[in-house]
């Protein structure tokens, strides 16, 4: 599946200056076509054809037309996750850093003052950030991320 993908990527940015290519994720989008050559999905595949002729039609100087590639991105993003249960790099750690902070404000606001919500956010952050790492390591180790 989507063997063409990665060099019709390449082939449609190689005019966008590297700041372009972050704003789009278009790294991101050439792993993701990458990792899913050895999946087959009619959802994701079609997700990804739409994505595509966005990107090949896109004018970069216009901010609507980026903002409705980064929407369908996004959603393809989504449905690889939920159908594929393929992870971009990095997410997960993220998430995790988010909860653990979260849960470390709520802890430090229970227990204290505000400084409380200060020092939990802080071993919230730490703790989250750790278990996200070591997640994410496990991800990795069953190929489970783009």
């Amino acid at each position: 599946m989507l063997n063409h993908y990665v060099s019709e990527i390449e082939r449609c940015t190689k005019k966008y200056d590297e700041k372009q290519i972050k704003a789009l994720e278009i790294n991101t989008m050439i792993n993701l076509a990458s990792k899913l050559k050895s999946y087959e999905n009619k959802s994701v595949e079609k997700s990804m054809n739409e994505v595509l002729s966005l990107l090949i039609s896109l004018d970069i100087y216009n901010k609507k037309e980026q903002k409705q590639f980064n929407k369908s991105f996004s959603q393809t993003k989504e449905i690889v996750k939920k159908i594929l249960g393929l992870y971009e790099r990095g997410t997960i750690g993220t998430m995790f850093a988010v909860y653990g902070m979260i849960f470390g404000i709520v802890t430090g606001s229970i227990v204290g003052s505000g400084i409380g919500s200060g020092i939990g956010a802080g071993l919230g952050l730490a703790f989250g950030s750790g278990i996200g790492k070591k997640r994410e390591a496990s991800l990795e180790k069953m190929d489970r991320l783009y």
